[in-house]
């Protein structure tokens, strides 16, 4: 097949694209098998030699865009075979920063100055080490980024194609399309099911005591354009909380208010949760009996867990729906 013109133009554009995607989807994978082989990886003695936290600030396309990004530096120093190594990684395929202040700090207080620990260890390449072994759901995010490159990338030159050369490659376009939304539909459903089980089953979990210690307000504004060039500005609030408390002599950090809770919301919302979470209030935390560190302020079901798990079975019943009747319906002639 010759490619002229503006045909070079489309295959280049995607082919940057798929190649964005390819440089992440390496070191995804990477993280991705670290995570599973790391569960039978040996152990070793560690120490906490760095540890704290850092914000910047995000900017968006507008100067009115702008929102804080925390990150948990912690750092940790472990020897094998006599020598000494150190890792920064806490588990694989966790993210560098976020716009939730609560996470950064709670890795810190998680890892504090001094605090000592195991970690796990590659042992045909040991500076390859983490604290917490095991797959994480953060794992899962870069690769899935890359493919966020790489399937629109392949779709948009098989629709191009397609819309000249038959009903056939507008098929496959159309497959490759419904497939983008429902692999997003189980990104979301996924943890979102799991957030809303563990909200089902919090109202069994054993309560204790605990305190809030780390309580910050903050706000996000973003600026939309349309195309008579008209913006709206739109402000989020948030509040974020930490809490203490302690279960068979150990002490624990969290900061899950309810299963599913949202990232923010209006001006009122946050302030509710500020008056209700003060710095220094006591509070009776549920904990998960087999897994302490998930626990919750506020166990149940709130309207808040359907978010996710609703999102996300909209995304696949979309792609299911283009599947069974959409692409039938195209390329039927």
């Amino acid at each position: 097949m010759q490619i002229k013109g503006f045909d070079f133009a489309v295959v280049g554009g995607a082919s940057v694209f798929a190649l964005i995607g390819l440089a992440m989807l390496v070191p995804g994978i990477r993280n991705l098998s670290r995570s599973v082989a790391s569960s039978h990886w040996p152990k070793a003695p560690a120490m906490v030699v760095t540890s704290g936290t850092s914000e910047s600030v995000s900017t968006g396309r507008s100067s009115r865009d702008r929102s804080l990004m925390y990150a948990a530096h912690i750092q940790l120093r472990y020897s094998v075979g006599g020598q000494e190594y150190a890792t920064d990684t806490l588990h694989f395929g966790e993210t560098l920063g976020s716009g939730d202040s609560s996470e950064a700090e709670l890795r810190r207080l998680r890892f504090p100055l001094g605090y000592e620990t195991t970690v796990v260890y590659d042992p045909k390449q040991p500076w390859v080490a983490a604290a917490r072994p095991g797959f994480h759901s953060e794992a899962l995010l870069l690769p899935g980024g890359a493919l966020a490159f790489i399937i629109p990338a392949i779709m948009f030159v098989v629709l191009y194609y397609g819309m000249d050369r038959g009903n056939g490659m507008l098929g496959i376009g159309l497959g490759i399309f419904a497939a983008i939304f429902m692999a997003i539909g189980a990104a979301l459903l996924t943890p979102g099911l799991m957030s809303l089980w563990n909200a089902r089953e919090s109202v069994k979990w054993p309560v204790v005591p605990g305190r809030i210690l780390y309580h910050k307000e903050g706000s996000s504004t973003s600026t939309d354009h349309d195309d008579d060039g008209h913006s709206t500005t739109t402000t989020t609030y948030s509040t974020r909380v930490i809490y203490r408390y302690q279960v068979k002599g150990q002490t624990l950090f969290n900061n899950v208010r309810r299963f599913g809770q949202l990232a923010g919301s209006s001006e009122e919302w946050a302030s509710e949760i500020a008056a209700q979470y003060p710095m220094g209030k006591d509070v009776e935390v549920s904990y998960k009996p087999d897994d302490p560190e998930t626990a919750a302020l506020e166990p149940g079901i709130d309207n808040e867990a359907y978010y996710l798990p609703g999102a996300g079975a909209a995304f696949l019943l979309f792609g299911l729906a283009v599947f069974l009747w959409g692409i039938p319906a195209l390329t039927r002639y």
